[in-house]
């Protein structure tokens, strides 16, 4: 049976050319412990309490105690900001790499504009997180 979920998005665009892939994989692989490094394909919608876009390819999801993970869209989702709405189309209980989403601005009463498809779910720790933003540029 397919849902969607509705996210309302919190956050601050980042400057995509504020960190290079390398400074990117340096940062993601630091304070990770051995069970929680690899990256998944699919991820339980109810450990999810929110999503922060960094930019045009990059969300945080923040979820339960203290979880977080770094997904890296399918490829870059052209004009995706942070204050635009989400709604997620799933089956069943969990998101999936190469499952699509759609942002809407809030204010907006037109149709779902901008069409996305989730990457792999890589855990993060929160230093992670702010050091992400830090690089990236948050302003």
């Amino acid at each position: 049976m397919k849902t969607t979920l509705f996210l309302l998005l919190s956050g601050m665009i980042i400057q995509v050319w504020g960190l290079s892939p390398p400074q990117t994989g340096i940062v993601l692989d630091q304070g990770l412990s051995s069970e929680d490094i690899e990256p998944s394909n699919c991820i339980k919608v109810r450990l999810v309490r929110s999503v922060e876009i960094v930019n045009e390819n990059i969300l945080i999801l923040r979820g339960t105690h203290g979880r977080y993970w770094l997904n890296k869209l399918r490829n870059q989702c052209h004009g995706l900001r942070d204050d635009m709405m989400l709604a997620v189309h799933r089956y069943g209980t969990q998101i999936c790499a190469n499952d699509r989403f759609e942002a809407q601005e809030r204010t907006s009463l037109s149709p779902f504009t901008v069409s996305c498809r989730w990457g792999q779910f890589e855990p993060v720790v929160i230093e992670q997180v702010a050091v992400i933003k830090r690089e990236l540029g948050n302003s």
